[in-house]
């Protein structure tokens, strides 16, 4: 079972970035990551369910990187080269963690720690310090 600090917190404006596309693709995380938890907290839950929601969830994020990552390269961020490292290798990680077949219960686990590290840590820590380059319709 998860630990109760294992915990994706809700959206709040408070974490607005001032960009519509890039706010409504964090509550999309925001959402997915909390389906993942549940799935995770659900001894009944299908591992093809898991493998599914997690399969999304690897998608939207990757989505995101790409479109904040622009979003920052022409605002001239002077944090994008650390942010899109970040971005990679999370990315690296998670499709490390995803190319087995089968997830034990401590992956699936490992996963759903990173998803919240990612919806959590990431918008909070390296996004909002960041919102003032992220005020960019165009994504």
């Amino acid at each position: 079972m998860l630990s109760p600090m294992v915990q994706i917190p809700a959206w709040s404006p408070s974490l607005s970035m001032g960009n519509d596309a890039i706010d409504r693709q964090h509550k999309v995380l925001f959402k997915l990551g909390r389906q993942l938890v549940g799935l995770l907290e659900n001894s009944d839950a299908d591992i093809q369910a898991f493998h599914m929601a997690i399969n999304d969830f690897a998608e939207s994020a990757r989505e995101h990187f790409g479109a904040e990552e622009k979003v920052l390269a022409r605002n001239a961020c002077p944090t994008l080269v650390d942010h899109k490292a970040r971005h990679d290798a999370y990315i690296d990680v998670l499709a490390s963690t995803l190319s087995h077949n089968i997830l034990t219960y401590r992956d699936r686990i490992t996963l759903v720690e990173m998803v919240v590290d990612l919806v959590s840590t990431h918008v909070i820590e390296i996004d909002l310090p960041a919102r003032e380059f992220m005020k960019d319709e165009r994504v």
